[in-house]
């Protein structure tokens, strides 16, 4: 089941499942204005009746994913635990270089209580620490939340990293406008710097 088509059956079940993330309802910006990250990604679903909410982002060079998963019945689980989690869940696996993530507790606006798992996903253009998450454009979640795009404002202040411009046009993480005007900028000779830079700041 794709993370739309979950969202919306977790929204009419919602009773069935423990809770997932405020998170879900929230715009998405192309860049978060405060700090210059690059908000990349997205994926949900659940491990049983507990969903996950992925976030996959990108700040000073470095690409991560943070997972959030409810504490409720495993409030005691270790690292090493979550990580057996997720990893046996099939949501990500490791490769050469990959490092133990950082795990903290978060309450969101509902008073719910959440790991907050963050994994590195590689440094500047090195390659790739981990494999199998699946990543899904932020405008599929604005558009079924009703969010119309806002222009990010500080353009000057973030240089992108050539991996981070591969992250922003891979296909997978466009949506079928923005596949088409990509295409329509390579027919224009557009660098993919500059093809990276329009997606991010200007539409």
């Amino acid at each position: 089941m794709k993370p739309i088509e979950f969202l919306e059956h977790y929204r009419n079940n919602i009773k069935f499942y423990l809770p997932m993330i405020d998170h879900e309802r929230k715009y998405w910006p192309k860049v978060t204005e405060q700090l210059g990250d690059i908000n990349i990604g997205w994926d949900c679903g659940s491990l049983g009746r507990r969903p996950y909410f992925l976030e996959c982002w990108s700040g000073n060079h470095v690409t991560m994913i943070t997972f959030y998963i409810s504490t409720i019945g495993i409030e005691d689980y270790t690292v090493e635990d979550i990580e057996k989690l997720l990893i046996g869940s099939g949501l990500y696996s490791k490769k050469d270089g990959y490092k133990k993530p950082g795990v903290v507790t978060i309450n969101d606006s509902n008073n719910n209580e959440f790991f907050s798992v963050n994994i590195v996903v590689g440094v500047e253009d090195e390659e790739a620490v981990i494999d199998g998450a699946i990543i899904y454009p932020y405008s599929q979640l604005n558009e079924i939340n009703g969010y119309k795009d806002i222009k990010a404002s500080n353009k000057d202040q973030y240089v992108l990293s050539e991996k981070e411009i591969e992250e922003v046009l891979d296909p997978k993480n466009l949506s079928a406008s923005d596949k088409k005007l990509v295409e329509s900028w390579e027919k224009e000779g557009l660098t993919r710097r500059r093809m990276a830079e329009l997606l991010i700041y200007e539409m």
